[in-house]
């Protein structure tokens, strides 16, 4: 296991839900381990470059939102400041739990949902996150995508690193690219490699 280290603003407040949910210790670590934070990082840097002459009001889904910290990341990192709200979306009632404890934040949503049975259009997103797709079968990717609003900006991150809970991994970005790119009138492409494995991302605009 990496070598973890809690170093934040809510160091106190991740101590004390580790006191709460004791099980939940070895999970929540690894939400903040470097590897995670260098990927969500990365996200964003990617994203700040895609949007950086789009400068409309942002409302926020982050699919497979696990405990919340790529929402925090992203409200200190993103550089368009106009965010109206982050929905973070997971099948974890605990995570949620957890997520509003650690950031207690009126801009976070947290809500605990399964995505498949949702229909995008009902929503008025225009940026939608999933870093989960690895987690996520095909037709829920799939169901997500076309459900979601014209001029959406979407990104998905995948990778070709095997985990107990990876049900769907690729194999490079060309993959992940060949799955996803009709969705878009135009994407980016984004490869991160971590020596032993690497994530792959798109970043589009939907169709």
């Amino acid at each position: 296991m990496e070598n973890i280290k809690i170093d934040s603003e809510f160091c106190y407040r991740t101590k004390k839900v580790i006191q709460r949910f004791p099980n939940r210790a070895l999970d929540l670590l690894h939400c903040f381990s470097p590897s995670q934070e260098k990927s969500k990082r990365w996200l964003i840097q990617c994203l700040n470059e895609y949007i950086r002459d789009n400068h409309k009001i942002l409302n926020i889904a982050i699919l497979g939102s696990w405990y919340g910290y790529l929402a925090y990341l992203l409200r200190d990192m993103l550089e368009n400041k106009m965010i109206t709200e982050i929905r973070c979306y997971d099948v974890d009632e605990t995570a949620k739990k957890i997520g509003r404890m650690i950031f207690n934040d009126r801009v976070f949503n947290f809500q605990t949902k399964d995505i498949s049975n949702i229909n995008f259009q009902e929503y008025r997103y225009n940026m939608i996150i999933n870093t989960s797709s690895e987690h996520m079968t095909d037709d829920t990717l799939h169901n997500w995508l076309f459900t979601a609003r014209k001029d959406t900006i979407c990104v998905l991150q995948s990778t070709n690193k095997p985990a107990r809970d990876h049900i769907n991994n690729v194999n490079s970005k060309k993959d992940l690219c060949d799955k996803f790119s009709y969705y878009f009138n135009n994407f980016e492409s984004y490869e991160y490699d971590f020596d032993s494995y690497s994530r792959f991302m798109m970043i589009g605009t939907k169709k």
